[in-house]
């Protein structure tokens, strides 16, 4: 939002100034849009809170504090602490404050805000003739999914003027499988306008149209899969975990290499190769390992999350740690970050929980399946404790 503000006052001739309270790694932004606001030349004040604000001679005096990086806080993002005796002014013609959306529900009669905000996939009908859709029902979303609300909005305005009564079960369709979707294709190359073109008016797009043909191809690289299931082998974070080698008939490669994801495969086997032997080496002695996995039923075996631990525990100190996880990513993920929180140190609850964290803290779960970080930060917790 910061940055559609912004962009937007230079382009109608302002000289727009953003102040965020942490550094650009925290940003909760587009990081392309960043970049773009930066080549065209908008200033950033990062690391500054905005403390109080006061009106004289028709300008706007914002009083500030700079910032300091301090412990995580509950989104996982080191929280913003003020520095003692920092404090400064700054003088601006205007202020607005651009910190996300949210649906404006006061225009709507008071029978109907309750049903706005009540959570739905997409359109649903409010009162007669009155339906809602899109952001103001989910929040910030995808073009897709803006795409699929305008479609059911769509579908249930006419049952309504048929007659019929609008429901929420949707006409089906059938699912057609996109065989392009498995070939190696490279993206569309969209060109972008310069800087100097971009910002001479707000009617201007970044980047131009791109042609029907163009449009078709892009979509037929995407395959849109149902399930939940991300990189969901046992086998292969075990091994990792276990330190071991894969040997085929043209080589010997760890594991960790040896099940490197592509768009066409989970390992780096070639067409002509085969396994001959897998190496694992003997565990120490007083090496706790560990193996949990989350599933959702009984019948599906594959892991929603799955972590496997391999900690080296001398006198109650960690003195190694080895710990993966499975079915959170296209191949299995290393956590180095939990590793180096343990080793050295003795192994209790709260170390456990802080490694937990410090797996999850990068995390960017996709709009669907960010309930995989609460889960993966459990069984984290839980193998590392054994």
């Amino acid at each position: 939002m910061a940055m559609d503000v912004a962009r937007t006052l230079l382009r109608l001739g302002a000289e727009p100034v953003v102040i965020y309270r942490r550094s650009q790694d925290e940003m909760p932004a587009f990081r392309d849009e960043v970049e773009k606001a930066k080549e065209e030349g908008i200033e950033f004040n990062f690391l500054t809170l905005p403390t109080e604000a006061s009106k004289a001679n028709g300008k706007i005096t914002l009083k500030c504090v700079r910032m300091q990086l301090g412990s995580l806080d509950a989104s996982g993002r080191p929280q913003p602490v003020p520095i003692p005796g920092s404090d400064f002014t700054v003088s601006f013609d205007a202020v607005i404050k651009a910190i996300g959306e949210k649906p404006e529900t006061s225009l709507l009669p008071a029978e109907f805000r309750q049903k706005a905000r009540k959570a739905a996939p997409s359109a649903h009908l409010l009162g007669k003739n009155l339906f809602a859709g899109g952001d103001f029902i989910t929040g910030p979303s995808t073009v897709v999914q803006a795409i699929a609300s305008g479609r059911e909005a769509a579908r249930l305005i006419e049952l309504s003027f048929k007659g019929s009564q609008p429901s929420a079960q949707r006409g089906g369709t059938d699912q057609d499988f996109s065989s392009p979707s498995l070939e190696v294709a490279p993206r569309i190359r969209i060109p972008v306008l310069p800087v100097s073109e971009r910002i001479k008016s707000i009617d201007i797009e970044d980047t131009p149209d791109l042609g029907l043909s163009e449009i078709e191809t892009e979509a037929s690289r995407c395959f849109n899969c149902g399930c939940l299931a991300v990189s969901p082998s046992d086998i292969a974070i075990a091994l990792i975990a276990l330190d071991a080698n894969i040997v085929t008939t043209k080589r010997t490669l760890d594991a960790q290499s040896f099940f490197t994801a592509s768009a066409t495969g989970s390992t780096v086997l070639d067409p002509d190769e085969l396994i001959t032997e897998i190496q694992i080496p003997k565990p120490r002695d007083g090496v706790r390992q560990n193996y949990l996995k989350f599933t959702l039923r009984t019948p599906i075996d594959f892991g929603i999350v799955s972590v496997a631990s391999i900690i080296a525990v001398e006198k109650g100190v960690c003195t190694d740690a080895r710990i993966v996880l499975g079915a959170v990513a296209p191949e299995p993920v290393r956590a180095r970050k939990a590793e180096e929180v343990l080793k050295g140190r003795p192994i209790d609850e709260d170390r456990a929980a802080e490694a937990a964290r410090e797996t999850l803290a990068g995390a960017r779960p996709l709009n669907m399946n960010a309930y995989k970080v609460e889960i993966a930060k459990a069984l984290v917790k839980r193998a590392i404790l054994g």
